[in-house]
């Protein structure tokens, strides 16, 4: 089955466009990272003879870290999808596996275990955190093996689970997230994000790798077990029920969103609004299942246009995906699936 060959944009769409891309401009990953520097420098004070180490973990690594002066002495490593990497000077980069997690991934889970184990109590860390990171980084506690935990992502991925719940299973079976990070480095850190999960929860995003999960190894059982895949994975249950605390750590740190979704609704509204376009955001994110979100779309799109409304319709989110078998997968992100669907609706057709 193929799609229609994309139709071209009118003067008026195409101006829309590119009001869209210059609001995000300064919301991509170097300006914010640039301009929370410039206005924040005492954040960077190192203790004498202190060391600095940055690592950018995310699909938006690269771009943060091209926010990053390099003319500030640090130890810079960039962990991302495979892809996104470049050669970036004055970084070791590295790509793994995303939304399923690979063999890169387990190698970036000993670059950090690496990078944490150079860092000493006078030293200092930063992280610049972004979505994608959960996948781009296996480091199972011991007795699970990193295949097993691939295995149970792409389980996860085939069943409508949201992804808070995917993340606390994460955080349970990882020596790195779930505040494994805190544990793992003997000094002090800072954490910038850009989030991309509702409501900009920090144990979430990444799977909260710096800061101290609201969970415990009980709730990772309780979904496997409401998913059905307690038995499939009884190996993983069995390690979790080991879990008698969380981990302990002698640091401290400071957790920060740079910019979220809403950010970025918000600032794309009032730039349309400014320019003479009509827009309407949705109050809520759209976390359900796909299907749901479809449904709640396409109602928003025929009652605007049984009004004869005009105009951009902004929303985002999550929506929860039930992913095909690996072989019959495409490419692109939850937002790419929504919107393919969407105009399959629109045209009256079923998604395929």
């Amino acid at each position: 089955m193929s799609l229609p060959p994309p139709l071209p944009r009118s003067d008026r769409e195409e101006r829309a466009n590119q009001l869209a891309l210059k609001t995000l401009a300064p919301l991509r990953g170097e300006a914010l990272v640039k301009q929370w520097l410039r206005t924040h420098p005492e954040a960077l004070q190192l203790p004498p003879g202190g060391r600095l180490f940055v690592v950018a973990l995310g699909k938006a690594a690269v771009s943060m870290s091209k926010g990053w002066p390099l003319n500030l002495p640090a130890q810079r490593l960039c962990l991302t999808k495979h892809g996104l990497g470049k050669t970036l000077d004055g970084w070791h980069v590295h790509e793994a596996g995303h939304p399923v997690p690979d063999a890169a991934s387990a190698e970036a889970g000993q670059l950090l275990t690496d990078f944490a184990r150079q860092m000493t109590p006078n030293d200092r860390w930063v992280l610049l955190l972004s979505g994608g990171a959960s996948a781009l980084v296996l480091s199972p506690k011991e007795g699970i093996a990193p295949q097993r935990l691939q295995v149970l992502t792409d389980a996860f991925l085939s069943q409508e689970i949201p992804i808070g719940q995917i993340n606390t299973v994460r955080q349970h079976c990882s020596t790195f997230k779930g505040g494994g990070w805190l544990s793992m480095t003997p000094c002090d850190g800072l954490t910038l994000a850009i989030s991309d999960v509702e409501q900009d929860s920090p144990v979430i995003v990444g799977s909260g790798p710096s800061v101290v999960p609201d969970t415990t190894a009980k709730d990772a059982i309780r979904i496997l077990q409401k998913c059905n895949l307690d038995t499939d994975f009884s190996d993983i249950v069995a390690i979790l029920q080991k879990e008698t605390s969380l981990p302990a750590t002698s640091s401290s740190s400071l957790w920060l969103s740079l910019a979220d979704n809403q950010s970025w609704l918000d600032a794309l509204q009032q730039r349309l609004q400014h320019s003479g376009y009509d827009s309407d955001v949705f109050p809520e994110g759209l976390s359900q299942p796909m299907s749901d979100v479809i449904s709640t779309v396409s109602e928003r799109v025929r009652e605007a246009v049984s009004r004869g409304d005009t105009g951009w319709l902004l929303f985002g989110g999550e929506p929860v995906c039930q992913l095909p078998e690996a072989s019959s997968r495409g490419v692109g992100g939850r937002m790419q699936h929504l919107a393919m669907a969407l105009a399959w609706e629109w045209r009256g057709e079923s998604w395929p």
